[in-house]
């Protein structure tokens, strides 16, 4: 190819041309991330102090102020994730009716005792811990009957998790 037709050949402009339009679209895309950027961080605000409002966090907050004493969970890494089982299944399988939760637990705890399945026994036992202090921090008291309580459960499950 000589030069003259070199010169007059345009293929070398949509290089030029996508280069421009790349910047443009850059540059556009930085310019709407600096105006949505504060209305973001206030976003993630309102829903930072949702959640630290909600009915979980002041059963987290009961936790830590001792309602449920200093015992070990037996089935769940914390004590805030037995809480948010009870706050998942309290209204969707008992409509939010903490004594027939809790005739229920009971229940199933002595039955998985009995039957030695004591994995089981033992998320029973958190969740039975987790919703005794869910009713005593909405000041509900549960017709324990001849049930036994929290830390009795506990106990016999901790023992019965020992290798013998």
């Amino acid at each position: 190819m000589d030069f003259g037709t070199f010169i007059k050949s345009d293929s070398g402009a949509v290089t030029v041309d996508w280069v421009v339009l790349t910047a443009g679209v850059v540059g556009l895309g930085l310019a709407t991330l600096a105006i949505a950027s504060s209305g973001v961080e206030n976003l993630s605000l309102d829903i930072r102090n949702a959640l630290a409002n909600s009915e979980v966090a002041e059963q987290a907050q009961a936790v830590a102020e001792g309602v449920w004493g200093t015992l070990s969970m037996l089935h769940f890494d914390s004590a805030a994730a037995a809480e948010q089982e009870v706050a998942r299944v309290l209204p969707q399988y008992y409509d939010n009716d903490p004594q027939a939760y809790y005739d229920s637990i009971q229940e199933s705890w002595a039955t998985a005792m009995e039957g030695g399945m004591v994995n089981t026994a033992g998320y029973e036992a958190d969740v039975l811990g987790a919703l005794t202090a869910y009713a005593q921090s909405q000041n509900i008291t549960l017709n324990t009957g001849e049930n036994p309580s929290y830390s009795d459960v506990h106990a016999a499950t901790t023992a019965a998790l020992q290798p013998t």
